[in-house]
């Protein structure tokens, strides 16, 4: 059995997924059923922004925590 493993899906690919839902709920007559995955891609999105700035302002903290007990060496 081989495992498989999952490409890791990026900031860009759901803005593109969300402009492909968007194109299609506008020009087509049953593209209000894709409300539901539109919605869903923007939070995902949005999960995936606040996780790098989560990630980045840790990042900065302990960098600035570092420098701070180097300083009182």
């Amino acid at each position: 059995m081989t495992s498989r493993i999952s490409p890791k899906v990026t900031e860009d690919d759901l803005r593109e997924a969300m402009a492909n839902c968007a194109l299609i709920m506008e020009e087509e007559s049953w593209g209000d059923k894709l409300w539901p995955i539109f919605e869903r891609l923007e939070r995902e999105l949005e999960a995936m922004r606040s996780k790098t700035d989560r990630l980045a302002a840790a990042r900065a903290f302990s960098r600035g925590s570092k420098h701070q007990t180097e300083a009182r060496s």
